[in-house]
């Protein structure tokens, strides 16, 4: 693997880019809300099929399946600095809470910027869309240091294959933490359920 992997993450991205001064201005919201989510799941779709890691692979067709059946939501805003994740209780009435991955109105243009940075945001985010559904990111003290080790997995996963990529200064903090990924002293995984349908549910 060389630079092709970079010129493939690049593209991808590419795909669902648009220019914001292009969109109506009737809705503008909404249509930044759409590119969001395109990217979003651009970005999950090469974790799972383009990086050549298996581990961010089999994680991130988990993230897929989650998110393709609606069991977390991607949504816009509210005024988020980066992508994050929270779990919203809609009705009151209803017990269940849901998973939301909350982006950022600027986030296309964080993503021309810094792609690389952002899919590690993905799947920083994607983590905690896995343990939130496998009901291990709330009350679990190794949820965090999970996410980290898993984005820097991908960190070297980068530089293993993409020589000419350099770490910014944050990247270089979260390899310097956790520098042999997932394998790092501390990282607690555990064997998580891949998405299941609802009984019921086609």
């Amino acid at each position: 693997m060389n630079e092709k992997l970079l010129d493939q993450i690049l593209a991808a991205f590419a795909a669902k880019q648009v220019n914001l001064r292009d969109l109506p201005a009737d809705d503008p919201l909404a249509q930044v809300g759409d590119v969001c989510e395109s990217l979003f799941t651009a970005g999950v779709d090469m974790l799972r099929s383009i990086v050549p890691n298996d581990r961010v692979r089999e994680l991130a067709a988990v993230v897929w399946d989650l998110v393709g059946h609606k069991e977390v939501l991607v949504a816009l805003g509210p005024d988020v600095p980066s992508l994050s994740f929270t779990a919203i209780r809609f009705d009151k009435a209803d017990d269940q809470i849901k998973g939301v991955v909350l982006v950022p109105k600027t986030w296309p243009q964080m993503v021309d910027a810094e792609p690389f940075m952002q899919l590690g945001a993905i799947l920083f985010v994607g983590v905690q869309v896995v343990d939130f559904y496998n009901k291990r990111l709330i009350g679990d003290a190794n949820a965090p240091g999970r996410c980290c080790a898993y984005e820097a997995e991908l960190l070297r996963t980068l530089a293993q294959t993409t020589p000419t990529w350099k770490p910014n200064d944050y990247q270089r903090q979260i390899l310097d933490k956790y520098p042999a990924g997932l394998d790092s002293p501390g990282v607690v995984r555990y064997p998580y359920r891949p998405y299941e349908p609802k009984k019921g549910d086609a």
